[in-house]
């Protein structure tokens, strides 16, 4: 069912995107590590290499996300800080905007930089974001009797991370549907902003988690002799 799901968000965001930009190159940009995989020609050495590059691209869309988020609500914040006559919050505010908005400039450059190295070394464009950021399973991956043991440590390790991301992802969604309730039932000091961007923070640590086992988990398809792609659907 969840991959059902995932499909439908998949081939619904791709329909939208035609809908906006046209067929051209949006429409055949990889959106999942399995269809990159599909996509990209060459060896399996050099698509883990690219792999890697294309996780890395995934976790930069939420940074640049998270940022954003940032910057607009402390803008957002130290207006309302005047409209109210919060002198000091105003200013708290309006200095966060201007730092966040270096940050900002700095992570999205990094951002561009990394999809044109990714472009450049697996022959695939991506004009624009990629937004269904790799998720994890829900039980820790199978792996064939023969596995190196350092291979099995490192999985053993992604997947306490996954364990760990994935439990403070729930928490933070937990807290912001509580602090929406109280905010509707008149505790207006909830900061809904804050609670937002902290499920988006939570999300990025578990994308770059999911992406981290995901990694392992190719890199151990591979070193078996194993189809890549396979051993990815299989997640």
């Amino acid at each position: 069912m969840k991959k059902t799901i995932k499909k439908i968000i998949s081939n619904t965001l791709i329909a939208a995107s035609i809908m906006l930009y046209g067929l051209p190159a949006f429409a055949e940009m990889p959106q999942t590590d399995v269809d990159f995989i599909n996509q990209m020609a060459g060896n399996d050495a050099d698509k883990i290499i690219a792999l890697e590059e294309y996780y890395k691209l995934h976790v930069s869309e939420l940074e640049v996300q998270l940022i954003t988020e940032q910057n607009t609500g402390a803008f957002l914040g130290s207006k309302r800080a005047e409209r109210e006559g919060d002198v000091g919050e105003a200013k708290r505010l309006n200095d966060m905007y201007e730092s966040t908005k270096a940050t900002k400039e700095k992570i999205t450059a990094e951002n561009r930089q990394l999809r044109k190295h990714l472009s450049e070394i697996s022959k695939i464009e991506f004009p624009s974001n990629l937004v269904m950021a790799p998720d994890a399973p829900e039980t820790i991956p199978t792996v064939p009797a023969d596995t190196s043991i350092e291979m099995k440590e490192n999985l053993a390790a992604a997947w306490k991370y996954v364990t760990l991301t994935r439990k403070n992802w729930n928490y933070a969604r937990l807290d912001l549907l509580d602090g929406q309730e109280k905010y509707n039932n008149g505790e207006k000091n909830i900061h809904i902003g804050d609670l937002m961007r902290a499920v988006t923070n939570a999300e990025m640590a578990l994308a770059r988690s999911a992406a981290d086992l995901r990694l392992v988990v190719a890199k151990i398809a591979v070193a078996g002799g194993q189809p890549l792609a396979a051993a990815l659907s299989g997640l």
